[in-house]
């Protein structure tokens, strides 16, 4: 496949991501199951019908998301292995446990989708703690590859937005409360819309993470 056809990949993972938001928020609200104002998103996947088509499109953004990974690991390593030779050993390894670590995000998306919250929700949030987690994981690990290998696949500004991007998410993460301690000083509405928050920004940043990601 051409270079311009494999950067098809993030964009189809982001897309399909978006319309399982976008239509489980749409008919969960049609259907009097959750509140318009910023309902929280595993919210709108949590009842029939829409968990059903949640669950599909987030599977399919799952899978777009396991074949991006692969994809960027391939082309960092095919792009720097003829001015490293030897010396790229160490920076495949890394790349290679980055890899992982982003199958495993990939998977946490897939048992997301699979596993509601109300039923299963221990798994449904397993699956989020080992997408977002490993999402971030994933972030800082390209980041650092951008920074330490030359020649830059990408340009600067674009490594900066990158680290932007990551300490906003990482700090989201670092700073979350417990829910007993949320619901206590929050409230319960106010807890859910903080939560709603969290989740969108994540996935806004690999929105922009796939889209800055070099090209294939």
């Amino acid at each position: 496949m051409a270079h311009g056809e494999l950067a098809l990949f993030p964009v189809l993972s982001v897309l399909f991501a978006l319309l399982a938001f976008f239509i489980g928020y749409a008919i969960a609200v049609s259907k009097g199951h959750v509140d318009a104002f910023l309902p929280f998103i595993s919210d709108c996947a949590a009842i029939q019908p829409e968990s059903s088509i949640f669950g599909q499109l987030f599977n399919i953004s799952a899978f777009f998301l396991a074949v991006t990974v692969f994809l960027i690991h391939r082309q960092t390593m095919l792009f720097h292995a003829r001015d490293y030779e030897n010396n790229i050993v160490v920076w495949r390894i890394f790349s290679i446990i980055l890899m992982l670590i982003g199958f495993v995000a990939a998977l946490g998306a897939s048992i997301v989708s699979n596993f509601q919250e109300g039923p299963q929700l221990v798994t449904h949030n397993t699956g989020a703690f080992m997408l977002f987690i490993g999402i971030v994981v994933y972030f800082w690990g390209q980041t650092i590859m951008s920074c330490g290998l030359r020649p830059r696949m990408i340009p600067l500004r674009v490594i900066c937005f990158r680290v932007l991007i990551n300490l906003i998410v990482t700090a989201l993460l670092a700073f979350r409360r417990s829910e007993t301690w949320s619901v206590c000083t929050l409230g319960r509405n106010k807890l859910n819309h903080f939560q709603n928050f969290h989740t969108s920004l994540c996935t806004i940043a690999f929105r922009f993470f796939s889209i800055s990601m070099p090209n294939m």
